[in-house]
């Protein structure tokens, strides 16, 4: 309910100054955690004139730019690691960049409790809600489980 989704980061970044752009950003919208072989189109959200993908640290090419702010890779086939969008303005500077990282096999469950600032009143009034996500060994979000994908 509360985990941070695509809308925000997509409307984070078209919002930023939505009739002149004050500060550039980039949001790569989905994950980078993907079962072998898997090839997807990589979709990046930038209000910069260009941008290019690097898988690893090898670039994938320059996006196309479908409209204003949605810039697309098509086909890119998955590779562990990191996938990172970098943003340009007109020149050719780079003004923002967006990384994802595969995350590794699921090992937690991380709880956060979301309660007003001055914390749990229990006074029956109060309303606990408890944030629930599945986490590899370094704390990355796992977006799904391989078993998903088996056939037994």
């Amino acid at each position: 309910m509360r985990i941070l989704k695509d809308g925000y980061g997509v409307h984070k970044v078209m919002w930023d100054g939505w009739v002149d752009t004050e500060h550039y950003e980039t949001y790569i919208i989905g994950h980078w955690s993907y079962p072998d072989p898997t090839v997807k189109d990589i979709y990046v959200v930038s209000a910069a004139p260009a941008v290019e993908l690097l898988l690893n640290g090898k670039s994938v090419g320059e996006a196309e730019r479908e409209a204003h702010f949605l810039h697309t890779f098509k086909e890119v086939p998955f590779e562990p690691g990191t996938l990172k969008a970098i943003s340009y303005d007109e020149k050719g500077i780079e003004v923002s960049s967006y990384t994802l990282e595969t995350a590794g096999e699921p090992v937690a469950i991380r709880m956060v409790a979301i309660t007003a600032p001055g914390g749990m009143l229990a006074d029956g009034h109060d309303l606990a809600l408890i944030e629930f996500e599945v986490v590899d060994a370094r704390g990355r979000r796992c977006p799904w489980q391989m078993t998903w994908y088996s056939s037994s």
